[in-house]
Order: structure tokens, then sequence, then C-alpha cells
């Protein structure tokens, strides 16, 4: 409970932080536009309903906009249909290989344990622990092996 209340305020200081930078180039309508996914602090924060108030009182609104992936959300960024957002590891390292221009502020360390591998209840793989190999049939993968501990 301590960590979501931590998360979720250092979610609104670097949002109103983000907000505060933008306002000379949004002050005609103080309007923080904010790209979120389904998972990560972002929708955490959007859902307990914390930051409308606390930017609302230094004259901002928030405007949520939601995408399925990081690729897109990183797209929205580039062309300037959001000021702020969050995205897994490896959009950014292409996103800003192709150009654009934008600013890591914060970092929020990995949760295995919020993460799942799920396979068809029929399904031959039983254990997660060893790789294995999988016809398929236009291509063959490897599936690598979780780190020790993980669930089976």
């Amino acid at each position: 409970m301590k960590l979501t209340r931590r998360i979720v305020a250092s979610a609104a200081v670097i949002a109103v932080a983000i907000g505060l930078a933008i306002a000379p180039t949004q002050a005609q309508d103080k309007v923080i536009r904010i790209g979120f996914q389904k998972y990560g602090n972002l929708i955490l924060l959007k859902g307990k309903g914390d930051l409308e108030p606390r930017l609302a009182s230094l004259g901002f609104k928030v405007d949520w906009k939601e995408f399925p992936s990081g690729p897109p959300l990183l797209e929205a960024f580039n062309v300037g249909a959001i000021d702020f957002g969050h995205a897994g590891e490896a959009p950014p390292i292409f996103a800003q290989a192709a150009g654009a221009p934008f600013l890591y502020v914060a970092h929020e360390p990995p949760a295995p344990r919020g993460e799942a591998i799920l396979v068809p209840k029929d399904s031959p793989i039983r254990d997660a622990g060893r790789p294995q190999r999988q016809e398929g049939r236009a291509q063959q993968r490897l599936q690598c092996p979780l780190p020790a501990g993980e669930g089976t």
C-alpha cells in the first residue's frame, strides 16, 4: 500500500513538473495531455483520480489519451499530440534513433511478479524453466527460460 502511494505521488510530482515546463507553450488552454497504456503507474494514477485536483489547483486540466502500445504513444508525442507518456524499454530507443526529440524524466523498475506467460490448457508447455524448441509452419522459435524461481 505504501509503495502504491509512493508511486502515485511520484507520478503526480513528475506530471506537475511536466505541466509547469509546458506552461509557456500552452498557456492559452493550460491542458496537459498524458498518454497512457493499460499497464504501469500512469493507469493507476488515472484510476485514483489524484492528479486532476492537484493540477487544477495550478490552473491545469488533464486530458488522458489511451494507447495500445509504446510505439503509437511515442509517435503521438513526436507529432505534438501528447505532452507526457509512459512506454516500455525498447520503443523509446527506436523512437530516438528515428530522431524523436524527447526527454526521459523517470524510470520505473521492472515488476516481474506482475506479468505472466499464458498458454492454452491443452498446451504441451508445462515448465517455463527449460528452453523448448517449438516448430511452427513458417517459423521456428526458441522459448527462453525464466529467471530462477519464477513460476511454472
